[in-house]
């Protein structure tokens, strides 16, 4: 098959890769070093909110053991009246925005996909102070998310105002969640793993780097800075013998089971609260969770004394039935009452309760085979918090830091799996973050618009037309002579298809008895000289047609726009204005002298070759020297959007890819997606 020799002009200009020369250029205009800063006033952002909201926490606790010393009559009141007085004030904060009402970091993640980076300041600042509310009135929630949105947001601003492109803003959204994870709970190498797994979903070193920054500062604000110790702390892990890792398994599939119940529970307030006008269902929840605080007081606020108690081995069966029962059963209710916060906090309580009921009831069986009850506490925090967020690394990673103790990566990572793959079985989604009450949302991808442009400069001049009721036997026979490898179809003045000679010369002579050439085209349509590229996008993803016939105002045939071309053309138009992926991102102007010599980075619609392969089976670094660092796919809109770069990722005809590597080598695959197919 040989390329095609048509013109394509719009290559003639194409961005170039500047390169900075100068001290002052290095210091001033180059992204890594703008980026770094923004990783620093990110976790310092959240180092100091994190400092806040454990002093909010302390002072929570303080406040409420000075109400257990007063009366019994004025303690109850109070009890009740705080948290209903909080509802309230939670239920006027809906009404100045109800995006406050979509706390945590499963949130954050939406953002990462939907906004490109950007982040309004004034909405995360007042989620974050319906947050102090929640935490103030009682309420059973985490303060990961708005910290890191909060966070995240100045980071945003920060991208915005220094010009730095779509993807290093997206960035910061994971270098908010890593400052808000280490500054709260002082585990930096698992707030950067959980920031990699549940945001980014990718492990790329250049990326791990700013996420270690970002939490580094905000631990060293809060730790070091502030003299704030860990929440909680955990003694050394015991790993008895291997039949713990089974029980520690069955404490992870049980966390499973409870995020699912925590969450079917929670949506079915938030359904009950929305049949009702008004802030008074907020003010019930709160009152409600003031009734659940009399009877268990631990289970007020995060709950970080119960979970002190749980690592100590310093309570009774009863009492952490109670709490975890407790625990459940205000957290639904805080979340339900439009409180605003997370539930990963939560969730450690819930799961440390559970691990040290199992880990009691083991050990008192056979003490010389398992291990105590406190490190089953340990193993259940993070096998909640993994089903809770689907991240078993960061639960293998969390539990070492808590522990200090290697001991503990192994069960970590069994019971972080078995409460991932439990919980992703009965409902395929992550609880953190999830606005109950509304239906699961997949992945949202931004979409890329092609510049506003007509397909006339694409249109390859008149070609000869077929009669539709030519013969199939005669059109086969004719083609031998026929160097154009699609023919257009038509009846009288009227275009009706198109007819690829490559797929008709392939059929027999059974299939073309009594068959006539309308039997032999593919129904495409018309494109008209005004359409736009976005409009013959959308008509080529119909079929799989190589070209489809334009015609005039008049529905005259004045020519083809070949698959190849149009694509080809796409995929200029996104590498000059709007592509943007990994760490590389074009820039126009500079001197091309300045440019990597014979180094390029281009993008190129998929050769009609690699149509519906994989990327592992084109094998593009083994077979052309090259990498695929991007791909974006055509929507039934006519944009574009970004997709996954994975081996299994089946090729389509309407994917744009974004390869890097040696001059010479790209020339090989542009020269292959020059074949009309």
């Amino acid at each position: 098959m040989q390329p095609s020799t048509r013109p394509r002009p719009w290559r003639e200009s194409r961005p170039e890769l500047l390169i900075h020369n100068t001290v002052t250029d290095r210091l001033f205009r180059n992204e890594r070093l703008l980026l770094l800063w923004a990783a620093i006033i990110v976790g310092a952002c959240g180092g100091g909110f994190a400092l806040g909201v454990r002093l909010l926490i302390d002072m929570n606790w303080w406040a409420f053991s000075y109400l257990r010393s007063l009366d019994r009559p004025l303690f109850v009141l109070l009890v009740l009246a705080i948290p209903a007085l909080g509802g309230l004030v939670l239920g006027l904060i809906a009404r100045i925005s109800m995006a406050v009402g979509e706390p945590g970091v499963e949130e954050l993640r939406k953002s990462f996909l939907t906004t490109v980076g950007i982040l309004a300041v004034p909405t995360a600042l007042l989620r974050l102070l319906a947050c102090a509310v929640t935490m103030t009135m009682g309420g059973s929630v985490g303060a990961e998310g708005p910290v890191a949105r909060a966070s995240t947001a100045l980071g945003s601003w920060f991208a915005r105002r220094f010009g730095l492109d779509d993807s290093r803003a997206q960035l910061l959204i994971a270098c908010g969640v890593s400052a808000s994870i280490a500054g709260i709970f002082h585990t930096p190498f698992a707030a950067v793993v959980f920031a990699a797994e549940v945001v980014l979903g990718v492990y790329a070193i250049r990326r791990l780097a700013y996420l270690l920054l970002a939490a580094g500062v905000s631990l060293g604000l809060s730790r070091w800075g502030a003299g704030l110790d860990a929440p909680f702390s955990a003694p050394p892990f015991v790993l008895q013998s291997p039949l713990d890792l089974v029980i520690h398994a069955v404490v992870g599939t049980g966390c499973g089971a409870l995020a699912v119940l925590l969450l079917k529970a929670t949506e079915w307030l938030v359904s009950m609260r929305d049949r009702c006008a008004g802030v008074w269902p907020s003010v019930l929840g709160g009152l409600m969770v003031g009734g659940v605080v009399l009877m268990v007081p631990q289970a007020v606020g995060v709950g970080y004394p119960a979970l002190s108690g749980l690592l100590s081995n310093s309570v009774t069966i009863s009492f952490v039935v109670a709490v975890l029962v407790a625990k459940l059963t205000a957290t639904a209710l805080t979340l339900g009452s439009r409180g605003v916060g997370g539930v990963f906090s939560p969730s450690l309580v819930v799961g440390g309760g559970l691990g040290w009921l199992v880990g009691r009831a083991v050990h008192g069986v056979a003490p010389q085979t398992f291990a105590p009850a406190s490190s089953y506490a340990a193993v259940g925090m993070v096998s909640m918090a993994s089903a809770v967020v689907h991240a078993p690394l960061t639960a293998a990673a969390f539990i070492v830091e808590i522990t200090r103790s290697y001991d503990a990566v192994v069960p970590g990572v069994v019971a972080g799996v078995a409460a991932s793959i439990m919980s992703a079985t009965i409902r395929d989604e992550p609880v953190s973050g999830h606005r109950p009450g509304l239906p699961a949302q997949g992945p949202v991808q931004s979409s890329i618009e092609l510049t506003p442009t007509t397909i006339e400069e694409l249109i390859d001049p008149l070609r000869d037309t077929v009669p539709a009721s030519l013969s199939a036997f005669e059109l086969v026979n004719r083609l031998p002579a026929v160097r154009q490898s699609v023919l257009v179809v038509a009846d009288g003045a009227s275009v009706m298809g198109v007819i690829s000679t490559r797929a008709a010369m392939r059929k027999d002579g059974e299939a073309l008895e009594g068959k006539t050439a309308r039997d032999l085209m593919i129904d495409t349509g018309v494109l008209h000289k005004g359409d736009s590229v976005a409009q013959a996008i959308v008509q080529f993803m119909g079929h799989d047609a190589p070209a489809l016939p334009v015609v005039s105002e008049q529905s005259q045939l004045v020519g083809l726009v070949w698959r190849s071309d149009l694509m080809d053309f796409c995929a200029h138009d996104l590498l000059q204005n709007d592509l943007y992926f990994s760490d590389w991102a074009p820039m126009s102007g500079g001197d091309p002298s300045t440019r990597p010599l014979r180094h390029d980075v281009v993008a190129l619609p998929v050769p009609p070759a690699f149509v519906g392969k994989t990327l592992r089976e084109v094998d593009l670094g083994k077979r052309f020297g090259v990498v695929c660092v991007g791909i974006r796919r055509a929507t039934n809109t006519g944009a574009f959007v970004a997709v996954h770069v994975r081996p299994n990722l089946e090729l389509r005809a309407d994917d744009v890819l974004i390869l890097t590597g040696n001059i010479s080598d790209l020339d090989q695959i542009g020269l292959l997606t020059q074949q009309d197919g």
